[in-house]
């Protein structure tokens, strides 16, 4: 049952699928994790939840990277 579990969906309902690196941009987590959010316990959502901390610092990180090299200047 759902309503027993203490740790909730990461969704902000601004689901953005990034098909490089195949995660949604909104709430970080893969689609394996989407789909499977329902049946995990609350051990599997806060490994999953982990996954979407890293998934974001290395999206930044790549946005940081972006940036430095100039691919975002203004012409």
């Amino acid at each position: 049952d759902n309503t027993k579990r203490k740790i909730k969906s990461p969704c902000m309902g601004d689901c953005r699928w990034d098909p490089t690196y195949q995660f949604c941009l909104g709430c970080w987590r893969n689609i394996q994790d989407i789909n499977n959010w329902i049946i995990l316990g609350d051990m599997e959502r806060s490994l999953a939840l982990r996954s979407c901390k890293r998934n974001k610092i290395k999206h930044l990180g790549r946005l940081m990277d972006q940036r430095a090299n100039g691919v975002f200047e203004k012409k």
